[in-house]
């Protein structure tokens, strides 16, 4: 699981180019995923 886990994670910081833009407050934290800063 932390293997998967640690995958997901390195995918979301490898491919920011690839992101949506996020409202303001908000980052792109993998693919089509927004969260709060």
């Amino acid at each position: 699981m932390r293997v998967l886990l640690a995958v997901i994670l390195g995918l979301c910081l490898a491919l920011p180019a690839a992101a949506k833009e996020c409202p303001d407050g908000y980052y792109n934290c993998g693919g089509d995923l927004c969260c709060p800063k």
